[in-house]
């Protein structure tokens, strides 16, 4: 228990809620449907992010798939983890969902979870595509500083004011181009912008939110 809480958020004050989570959900008869759990079962195979069939593939950790507790630890854990599992909040949550700044947003049913998941899904996007119009914008400039001959496009990311290529949203990173979102990190010509946005999870080290039982 203390090792899934330990994957689940870098926030000590968040543990004890979440392990109160999870005894909750083992004390209903509710899997745990917790994503570190399938990504310590990939082992190897793990690249990075997870698909729908990897929460359904079958292995001794995957927390979709098993009732209860893991074989074994899934990392080393710190005290606080340990303290959190030892004593966990007593609340009434079975659901949480990364906000995208670190903390996660509980909820007592799958409604008002499938409720907050859309409500932060749609607060991402919005952020995907100011990022887009911002790259946008600064490839504009760019080319507008360029020769008229002999030049060759360039690559631009952003993550918020900083010269990284990618920004972070929900605790996940993501690689944004003018036309969209490159999930790994390949080179991408310049174009225009996507008119829909495609996002594909890149880094995934902690859980995105409880699934439904």
């Amino acid at each position: 228990m203390a090792s899934i809480v330990e994957k689940e958020t870098a926030l000590a004050s968040e543990r004890p809620a979440i392990a109160g989570v999870f005894v909750k959900r083992l004390e209903k008869g509710m899997r745990l449907q917790t994503d570190p759990t399938v990504i310590y079962g990939m082992g190897d195979a793990y690249k990075g992010n997870i698909r729908k069939a990897d929460l359904l593939r079958k292995t001794p950790y995957n927390t979709y798939t098993i009732n209860g507790l893991p074989p074994t630890p899934i990392a080393m854990v710190g005290r606080e983890a340990i303290q959190a599992a030892l004593h966990p909040e007593a609340n009434k949550w079975l659901y949480f969902v990364a906000k995208g700044n670190g903390s996660h947003q509980f909820s007592a049913t799958l409604k008002q979870h499938n409720r907050a998941v859309k409500e932060i899904s749609k607060a991402a996007a919005g952020q995907i595509v100011t990022a887009q119009e911002d790259i946008h914008r600064n490839h504009q400039r760019q080319r507008q500083q360029w020769p008229r001959q002999g030049h060759q496009q360039q690559r631009v990311g952003i993550m918020g004011p900083g010269p990284a290529e990618g920004v972070v949203l929900g605790g996940h990173q993501f690689q944004v181009t003018e036309q969209g979102i490159d999930p790994q990190g390949r080179d991408t010509q310049h174009g225009n912008l996507a008119k829909g946005i495609k996002a594909t999870e890149v880094h995934q080290d902690h859980v995105h939110h409880i699934g439904a039982a």
